[in-house]
């Protein structure tokens, strides 16, 4: 293992904003999961693409999976997403990423890494004083906080962050257009000017 860290693309959102699904959105000519595929496939050892039951998305690769949440918490959020990937993997690092970040850069990725730590379980971007926790750096030890915020209906991903040891990593106000997400029609046409 290089990183000992799964990468885990959250796909399954139900776009409800954007009125068709985010994950096959184009930029540059690429789907949005796809892009985000390549983006995180050097940082990661494995990487699980957890998608709704429906959604087409089939990758051909040995170091990809594509799951879906696992039946106990089918549809129950992001949360649900990052656990059932967890229960996977036998990773000590989890690198979360949602689909509909297209403008991410490996190098804010590549930085979040690089601030893991033994005493930390996980490892949050912070822009402007805002939380990015659906861009960030889970341990394994999160699991079973997640598990219990599942099991209480408690699907924020604020409510996790409340739970855990986290280290915020800083990101100058310039960057926080790497973290826009496309949730509607103008956001894509706002950020992504191709």
């Amino acid at each position: 293992m290089m990183n000992n860290i799964t990468g885990v693309l959250l796909t399954g959102g139900k776009s409800s904003r954007y009125k068709t699904d985010k994950a096959f959105a184009r930029y540059y000519n690429e789907p949005f999961y796809q892009k985000a595929i390549q983006l995180i496939k050097p940082l990661t050892d494995h990487i699980y693409v957890v998608k709704r039951l429906e959604q087409q998305i089939t990758v051909e690769s040995a170091k990809i999976s594509v799951i879906t949440d696992i039946d106990q918490y089918k549809g129950a959020g992001p949360l649900a997403g990052i656990y059932s990937a967890m229960q996977k993997a036998t990773s000590e690092w989890f690198l979360v990423l949602p689909v509909d970040t297209p403008l991410m850069k490996e190098s804010i990725l590549s930085e979040i890494i690089k601030c893991r730590s033994i005493d930390c379980e996980a490892v949050i971007p912070r822009v402007n004083d805002q939380l990015q926790p659906l861009v960030g750096l889970y341990h394994a030890r999160a699991m079973q906080v997640i598990q219990q915020q599942l099991k209480t209906n408690k699907r924020s991903m604020h409510q996790l962050l409340a739970k855990l040891a986290v280290k915020y990593v800083d990101f100058p106000s310039e960057e926080g257009v790497f973290f826009a997400n496309i949730n509607t029609e103008e956001d894509y046409k706002r950020y992504l000017k191709d």
